[in-house]
């Protein structure tokens, strides 16, 4: 449907920036932003079906609840790869 195509393209348009933004917020060791961040990517990869990047975006949530800071950057590579499996999955659902 129309509404859930513009759902999936404001999806991946914004991802991107949420990662872009977690990274900032890591790389300042911004434990509440971080958390916040990722929280919003659970939410928007829930809502489109991305369980694998749901789970990803989950445990950056839980490592910031936690106080694992010092774990983070071993996720962003994980959050990123999810996203453009995800992406691939979702561009080559539009070309059938």
């Amino acid at each position: 449907t129309e509404m859930a195509q513009c759902v999936i393209e404001t999806f991946l348009d914004d991802i991107p920036k949420q990662i872009e933004s977690l990274k900032a917020a890591m790389d300042g060791a911004e434990a509440e932003a971080v958390e916040r961040i990722a929280h919003t990517i659970k939410g928007a990869a829930a809502n489109i079906g991305g369980e694998a990047l749901r789970e990803q975006a989950a445990e950056i949530e839980a490592a910031c609840k936690a106080g694992h800071l010092d774990c983070l950057g071993q996720y962003v590579p994980r959050i990123e790869q999810q996203f453009d499996r995800l992406k691939e999955k979702l561009d080559n659902r539009d070309s059938k």
